[in-house]
């Protein structure tokens, strides 16, 4: 069974390598960006409106702070996990400073 395609119409996609840094429609199919430009065709396509919103690659902290073990009432590994997700981050690197 084919993935469903997903075109975001209207981001500011951003990224360092290329130096693009402009609002653009993004087509992803079979997971991965298929196509960037301006009013691309929608298909069949489920749209999402990106307007006001940033697309870059995925964001990697380099000096995570979890507290397991020792300190898991403040943050586990988990939770660590999710929060880095909600928050764009595809990668974390774990500091070993735990009790």
């Amino acid at each position: 069974m084919s993935q469903p395609h997903l075109l975001i119409r209207g981001a500011c996609l951003y990224s360092p390598t290329t130096g693009l840094s402009a609002p653009q429609d993004l087509r992803v199919a079979g997971g991965v960006v298929a196509e960037l430009g301006v009013d691309l065709p929608t298909g069949d396509a489920e749209v999402v409106d990106g307007q006001g919103g940033v697309l870059t690659a995925g964001l990697v902290d380099l000096r995570a702070c979890a507290r397991e073990p020792g300190d898991e009432h403040e943050e586990d590994l988990q939770s660590l996990a999710a929060t880095a997700a909600a928050g764009g981050y595809t990668a974390v690197v774990v500091s070993p400073d735990t009790d």
